[in-house]
């Protein structure tokens, strides 16, 4: 049989499973569950990044979890009893080539993903607008559930940031946090409610060397010398003052960019200068695993969650821990971050009737019962709902203070920009790498020849 013929017959083998089986990359099967009985009601299928679906354990604090197939079953069937829906879990190892498939061969509804992908997504025509039907529901506003600088956020729109693409579903969390028994140790006073740049670096110098009462070694300050997104510079080049570049981020031929103007270089120097009282560690992103335990020996932590701290209280029980570690708001505008948000929306492929029924499956899936449902069974993390707040265990003052830093939270967007990735981050995470080690690193040199570098980018897309 010649290659033609093998390859026709396999074809039509595979519609024949097709027409038999359901081949759809939507389905649970997709994720390892048993397959979904149809019912009556219109097929909804809702995909998200990394999510359980069976019943389980809760990993954090160690108490039994529903899965979403239990939530669907329970809540989401009750709330929709015409729908039958179906849960796809997409593991975030290359999670968005995975979607970008569900989305391009009409395999999902409702969809989530990192906000970065977002913009570009709705670019290539795989998404809508979110415009259109909050204005059609009158009924609906936006800020009275979800903070509202996430309106603008360009995790959260398209590249004009005019066009609104997701309502938040999980928000990342960016607080400081320092320990206030190393800082006893040393004499320091503790650092304050909104720390500056200046505060953090003369502090962390004072408590780097041989701890005077234990005679252990002691690191001021832990940063992720490899972070993928650099989180930590977009405060600080806010503090001082800093803007990258300009201009659209769909059109990089039209860019202004300022990588070595006077106050990024300041930004730049000072993670530098930093990273003198670091772990050698922090270089590969670990060095603080000890940080929120008995035995830490970090006294601040730049762009931490808490969550090790709470999970070690909801193990050990011992709540002196929380009395110990202490966050407080960042550095950036008014004590804010970058929050990155990861958003749940529409797929394009959808109109009519089905578009108004996925609006308020999506309004349901981002508002405050199933946010509440998440929380309990897969918590402590970042709500974006605003009624997270009394979502939080009490005794969690972590992410009660990140609720404060995410209301004050920007969005340079910059990072969304593919130059970001293949220049930005490896030139800072090059330069805190050497700095860790001890190398001297020309800072006004570097960021000279990176926008050399971002202006030839740019004209490379003319």
């Amino acid at each position: 049989m010649n290659k033609k013929r093998i390859s026709a017959f396999l074809t039509v083998i595979m519609m024949v499973m097709c027409i038999l089986g359901g081949c759809s990359a939507n389905s649970d099967t997709a994720s390892g569950s048993k397959k979904e009985k149809k019912g009556k009601g219109k097929k909804f299928t809702i995909s998200i990044c990394g999510i359980t679906l069976e019943d389980g354990i809760n990993p954090s604090t160690k108490k039994p979890a529903e899965g979403w197939n239990t939530f669907k079953k329970n809540q989401l069937k009750s709330k929709f009893p015409d729908v039958d829906f179906v849960f796809n879990s997409v593991p975030w190892d290359n999670a968005s080539g995975k979607m970008q498939t569900l989305l391009m061969s009409k395999g999902t509804d409702l969809f989530t993903i990192g906000g970065a992908f977002i913009p570009e997504y709705y670019k290539e025509g795989l998404m809508q607008s979110l415009n259109p039907f909050m204005e059609a529901d009158k009924d609906f506003v936006y800020e009275d559930n979800y903070p509202a600088a996430f309106k603008t956020n360009l995790n959260c729109t398209d590249y004009s940031g005019k066009e609104l693409l997701t309502l938040p579903w999980d928000v990342g969390y960016r607080l400081i946090i320092y320990d206030k028994q190393l800082f006893d140790d040393w004499g320091v006073e503790y650092l304050s409610e909104n720390p500056t740049p200046e505060e953090i670096m003369e502090k962390a110098a004072k408590m780097t060397g041989n701890n005077p009462k234990t005679g252990k070694q002691n690191y001021g300050l832990w940063l992720e010398g490899n972070s993928l997104n650099m989180s930590y510079v977009i405060p600080l080049s806010q503090y001082f003052g800093a803007v990258e570049c300009t201009g659209r981020f769909d059109q990089p031929a039209d860019l202004k960019w300022s990588l070595n103007s006077d106050e990024f270089i300041t930004t730049m120097q000072w993670i530098v200068d930093a990273c003198k009282y670091v772990p050698d560690a922090a270089t590969t992103g670990k060095g603080a695993e000890k940080f929120g335990k008995k035995d830490n020996d970090i006294a601040i932590a730049i762009d931490n969650n808490g969550v090790s701290i709470m999970n070690e209280y909801y193990n050990t029980k011992d709540e002196s821990l929380l009395d110990r570690y202490q966050p407080t708001m960042h550095v950036g505008t008014d004590g804010g971050n970058w929050t990155p948000v990861d958003g749940m929306g529409i797929s394009s492929h959808l109109s009519g009737k089905d578009a108004e029924q996925a609006w308020e499956i999506l309004k349901y899936m981002c508002g405050p019962e199933t946010k509440e449902w998440d929380y309990k069974n897969y918590g402590p993390k970042a709500i974006g709902h605003l009624i997270s707040k009394d979502l939080y265990d009490p005794k969690d003052k972590f992410l009660a203070k990140n609720s404060e830093v995410m209301e004050k939270s920007t969005h340079p967007g910059y990072e969304i920009n593919p130059f970001y990735g293949s220049n930005m981050q490896p030139t800072f995470a090059s330069m805190i790498s050497r700095s860790i080690a001890g190398e001297k690193v020309d800072v006004s040199k570097e960021l000279n020849d990176l926008e050399d570098k971002a202006i030839q980018w740019s004209e490379s897309k003319k």
